[in-house]
């Protein structure tokens, strides 16, 4: 007797002991999973311990401060050296590490049961540094997971060495649920946490709870749910069963409880209300009447859409069949109250305003006086092809669009929505913009004087100074009182001085000098001498040069001598004859830039842009006391533009 007892405990032991074994042909094992200690012969011992593995979520961004490097807290899986968990109702692995491109881990699941094998991945490291991998196991019974760091090469592995674990996340196997469960338009609340679980809604009032038909959505790892269709929920809870359809299925239960409300339902309201597919501006739930305004060139008849807020509310809409006129959208409550919405259509008024508003040509904005706009662009610019940005009054139309020959000024058509126009012309002038500051600028001036008014008033970027209009310029002389530095009208140069004058655009230069007998000024165009004159005592001279340039210019004025004075009574500097438009000519008709020569004096008619005869004569016509702008010369035989600046 006491042999058997004996016999019997050391089988007893051995059965035990058996449970305990990782090779053991058991289903089941009592104890804590994973199991983390089969072939693992690394100096980190205890990987669940420290927080990474066996965890069903996710390290936290705490718990992964530090990792994906190579520190003593994380295990070094040497080349040939693997460990093993093993692994109840297993869903997948997430394994992060850290190595040298190359190198990697083959992880290989089988079952404890039988020793099946479910998967083998070999996986390469993607980069030099942090690599993780999802690896999905989905079995629903004990498997053992060996993550092995080969000892050779193998597949996309081509080099061996050591790989660092960072952490291992292990999910469970998904249960089969129901995400979702809608009956009667209401969107049922599911519970997790009771036993069974349980679905609980309430449905609009009078609703017939013998035959509801539901919308059931499954998730997790379901492949299949029982009942289907149409339901009696009138005598209680009905309990749904999903399954995963695994070889030994799993399955979870819902009680569904359905019961519908007592009370009917008293929102007539709509929760949205739109015109042509957009919302009516200001709509809101409590507000019955709205007023939209359609363009004047609206067509047809616009459609009006909406949605009630409550599922028990009908509603019924009537359209506008004309504009002016409305539409309704009626709505009906559970309890068969009413709101009524109205939305009523008018037209905006026919537009009359035929503007230009803003005309700019490549970031130049054009000034608009009256129906002229002056556009003032750089010398270089090719103006035969410019693409202008205009705007017109708002539902106005103009023409012509696009790309344009500026060469002689363009008229654009405006035309109103009531049909009437309005013509405007646009005049490009070239002038030199490379120069932002004023002119002229004044880069050597005598010492001692302070520069004068008259020499600092550009016109449109080309320097026009005159202090002295008519008999004054001819009786000009050289006044000894006003030579009283800084308070001077005239600038005296004393011996071996200069002035110049950088100048954006140069026609005609005069400029009118007093020296003592014998002394003599020099002008220069750009470094060049262009003229001087040696004067007499205390009398008049002049210096005149013509460069016509249109590019920056410098213009020096010096007194050469090496002892004396002399003095500068007043300097003028004319626009040249070149404006951007090409210099007009009619037969033997031409235009200088001020006067329009007509040397065989044929009849001339001459209008500005808006079609008004400003001039009519046989004779030369000066043009000078004209505003500037462009203007049409007119003769029997034809027509050509000009332009005066000035």
């Amino acid at each position: 007797m006491k042999k058997l007892i004996t016999k019997s405990l050391a089988f007893l032991a051995f059965l035990l002991l058996s449970a305990w074994n990782v090779n053991a042909q058991t289903t089941t094992y009592s104890g804590t999973f994973p199991i983390t200690l089969q072939g693992f012969a690394q100096v980190y011992t205890a990987p669940v311990a420290a927080g990474w593995a066996g965890t069903t979520s996710a390290p936290t961004s705490s718990d992964r401060s530090g990792k994906c490097f190579t520190t003593a807290t994380d295990p070094n899986v040497n080349t040939g050296k693997n460990f093993t968990y093993r692994l109840p109702y297993c869903g997948t692995i997430t394994l992060q590490a850290n190595g040298t491109v190359g190198r990697g881990f083959i992880v290989t699941v089988t079952k404890v049961t039988g020793g099946a094998q479910v998967s083998r991945i070999v996986w390469a490291y993607s980069n030099a540094t942090c690599s993780s991998q999802n690896f999905v196991v989905n079995v629903n019974e004990p498997v053992n997971v060996t993550i092995l760091s080969p000892s050779a090469v193998e597949g996309a592995i081509t080099s061996t060495g050591s790989s660092y674990i960072s952490y291992v996340n292990i999910s469970p196997l998904p249960t089969p649920t129901i995400s979702s469960f809608t009956a009667a338009g209401i969107t049922a609340t599911i519970n997790e946490s009771t036993t069974p679980k349980t679905i609980i809604a309430v449905l609009p009032y009078g609703t017939n709870m013998t035959a509801i038909t539901p919308t059931v959505t499954i998730g997790g790892s379901a492949t299949s749910y029982t009942p289907a269709g149409a339901q009696d929920f009138s005598a209680g809870a009905v309990n749904y069963v999903v399954t995963d359809g695994a070889s030994t299925p799993a399955s979870t239960t819902y009680a569904v409880t359905l019961t519908a409300s007592t009370v009917a339902n008293t929102d007539a309201t709509l929760s949205d209300l739109k015109v042509d597919g957009t919302t009516v501006t200001g709509f809101n739930a409590s507000t019955l009447t709205y007023d939209v305004v359609l363009p004047y060139v609206y067509s047809g008849t616009p459609a009006v859409t909406s949605t009630v807020n409550a599922i028990t509310s009908t509603q019924v809409i009537t359209q506008a069949s004309a504009i002016p006129g409305s539409a309704t959208v009626t709505v009906t409550a559970q309890d068969n109250s009413q709101k009524v919405y109205t939305v009523n259509f008018t037209r905006t008024p026919i537009s009359t305003a035929n503007d230009i508003t803003s005309f700019s040509i490549n970031g130049k904005t054009g000034v608009i006086t009256g129906q002229n706009i002056l556009v003032q662009m750089h010398l270089t610019t090719n103006v035969t092809s410019l693409t202008p940005a205009v705007v017109v009054s708002n539902l106005a139309t103009i023409t012509p669009s696009g790309a344009q020959d500026f060469t002689n000024p363009v008229n654009y058509v405006v035309t109103a929505q009531d049909g009437t126009q309005k013509t405007y012309t646009v005049t490009v002038q070239l002038l030199d913009l490379s120069y932002t500051g004023t002119y002229p600028y004044i880069t050597n001036f005598p010492s001692g004087y302070t520069i004068p008014v008259w020499m600092s008033s550009p016109t449109g970027g080309v320097i026009f100074t005159d202090p002295y209009t008519g008999s004054d310029k001819t009786s000009w002389y050289d006044n000894t009182a006003e030579t009283t530095a800084a308070t001077a009208s005239v600038i005296r140069f004393n011996s071996a001085t200069s002035m110049d004058l950088l100048v954006s655009q140069c026609g005609t230069v005069t400029a009118k000098v007093s020296a003592t007998g014998g002394r003599t000024y020099n002008l220069y165009i750009n470094g060049v001498l262009a003229n001087s004159a040696t004067g007499t005592t205390n009398s008049m001279a002049t210096l005149t040069a013509s460069p016509n340039l249109t590019t920056p210019t410098t213009i020096r004025i010096e007194n050469p001598a090496t002892s004396g004075g002399i003095t500068l009574g007043y300097l003028e500097i004319d626009a040249p004859v070149a404006t951007g438009l090409s210099q007009s000519k009619l037969g033997s008709v031409t235009f200088d830039g001020q006067i329009i020569q007509n040397p065989s004096n044929v009849e001339l008619q001459v209008f500005d842009t808006t079609g008004r005869l400003m001039v009519h004569s046989s004779q030369s016509i000066n043009m000078g006391t004209n505003s500037k702008g462009v203007y049409i010369v007119k003769s029997a035989t034809g027509t050509i533009k000009i332009a005066l600046v000035k």
